[in-house]
C-alpha cells in the first residue's frame, strides 16, 4: 500500500505521540518538583531507559495534577498535599545554598571506597575535628537532608499524583545525600594527596633536564626571550609567566595550521619548554640574586662588585677624548 506524504495520521499514532510528550512534559508535577525532575533526569536516565514506565499511567497522572485542588482531596491527601509542598520548599532552600568542601580539614585516616553506598558516614565525621566550623556545617547540612528525607518518607498519601511527587522527592534527596557524602570522601582523598606534595622550586636531575631542554632550539628560544624580557625590561615574574604561556599558545596555534608532521614536530619541542619563569631561570642557570654594581660619581661608569675581587681605588674609565676619569 502506498503512503501519501500528506496522509493524515491514525488515531493510534496520535495517542502514542501524545503519551510520549506527556511523559517528558516538564509540567508533570508542581513547579517546585519540576527542578527536581530535571536534576534527576541526567542521573536516572539509564534506569528509565532500562525500565520504561507505563505511559498511560503517566498521562493520567499528569491530567490529574493539572486539575488537582486540595479542597477536593480526602483528609489524609489534603494534609499530604500541603506537607509535600512544605517539604519541596525546604528542599529548594537546601539547593539554593552550596557547601564549601575545601573547609573540611581531616585529621585522621579514612579508608577510601569507590561507591557512595560503601562510604561510612560516621567514619567521615570521626575523621574531622569536632570543634572545626567546617565540620559543624557539614554535619548540620547532612542531618538536615536526612531529617527532610525522613519527613518525606513519613508522608502518607493515596492520590497517584501525590505519590509520584513523594517518590520524586525521596529519589532526589537520596541521590543528593549520596553525592554529599561522596564529595566529603573526595575531599579526604584530596587532603591526603596534598599532604604528600612538596611545593616550591626543587632541583630534580638538573643536569639531565638542562641537556634535554638545550636539545630543543624552539624551547630554548622561548626561554631565552622570556628571560631577557624579565632581566632587561624589568617585567615581573607573574607577567613573564603569562608571556611564556602566550608564546607557547601562539606557536601551538601556528602548529595546528601546518601538516601533521610539522604539527607533531612543533608540539614535541614545545613540550620541553617550562611553564614558569622560575623554572626557566633555573634551567638557564641564571643566579637568582641581582648583580651589584658600583657607579663612578663623575662619569657614571659601572664596576661589578664581587666578594672575591677588589674594586679599583680610582676610576679607570676613559671618555671620548681618551683621558682617564
Amino acid at each position: 500500500m502506498k503512503i501519501l506524504p500528506n496522509a493524515p495520521r491514525t488515531p493510534k499514532d496520535n495517542t502514542a505521540e501524545r503519551s510520549i510528550a506527556s511523559h517528558w512534559n516538564p509540567t508533570m508535577f508542581s513547579p517546585a518538583a519540576n527542578s527536581i525532575r530535571q536534576r534527576l533526569l541526567g542521573r536516572i536516565i539509564t534506569t528509565s531507559l532500562e525500565h520504561p514506565p507505563n505511559l498511560t499511567d503517566c498521562e493520567r497522572i499528569e491530567d490529574a495534577v493539572k486539575d488537582l485542588d486540595p479542597g477536593t482531596l480526602s483528609g489524609a491527601d489534603e494534609v499530604a498535599f500541603y506537607d509535600l509542598q512544605e517539604h519541596e520548599d525546604r528542599y529548594e532552600v537546601l539547593l539554593s545554598t552550596s557547601f564549601d568542601f575545601s573547609s573540611l580539614a581531616f585529621t585522621q585516616n579514612l579508608a577510601p571506597t569507590s561507591t557512595p553506598t560503601n562510604v561510612d558516614v560516621e567514619s567521615i565525621i570521626n575523621a574531622l575535628p569536632a570543634n572545626n566550623p567546617g565540620t559543624q556545617k557539614f554535619v548540620y547540612r547532612l542531618n538536615a537532608m536526612k531529617m527532610l528525607l525522613g519527613c518525606v518518607q513519613a508522608t502518607q498519601c493515596a492520590h497517584p499524583a501525590l505519590m509520584g511527587q513523594r517518590s520524586a522527592l525521596i529519589t532526589a534527596l537520596t541521590v543528593d545525600i549520596d553525592d554529599f557524602v561522596q564529595s566529603g570522601m573526595n575531599q579526604w582523598a584530596l587532603c591526603t594527596t596534598e599532604a604528600t606534595k612538596r611545593h616550591g622550586l626543587r632541583v630534580v636531575h638538573a643536569a639531565n633536564r638542562r641537556d634535554f631542554v638545550y636539545s630543543s632550539p624552539l624551547a630554548l628560544s622561548i626561554m631565552v626571550l622570556t628571560a631577557l624580557i624579565h632581566s632587561i625590561m624589568g617585567v615581573s615574574r607573574e607577567s613573564c609567566d603569562f608571556i611564556l604561556a602566550s608564546l607557547k599558545a601562539i606557536l601551538l596555534m601556528a602548529a595546528n595550521m601546518q601538516d601533521a608532521q610539522a604539527q607533531r614536530f612543533i608540539m614535541q619541542h614545545l613540550s620541553h619548554a617550562p611553564n614558569t619563569l622560575a623554572t626557566t631561570l633555573h634551567l638557564l642557570n641564571l643566579p637568582p640574586p641581582l648583580q651589584l654594581y658600583v657607579v663612578c660619581p663623575h662619569c657614571s661608569a659601572l664596576y661589578q662588585e664581587f666578594d672575591h675581587a677588589q674594586l679599583p681605588g680610582t676610576c679607570t674609565a676613559r671618555n671620548f677624548d681618551s683621558p682617564v676619569c
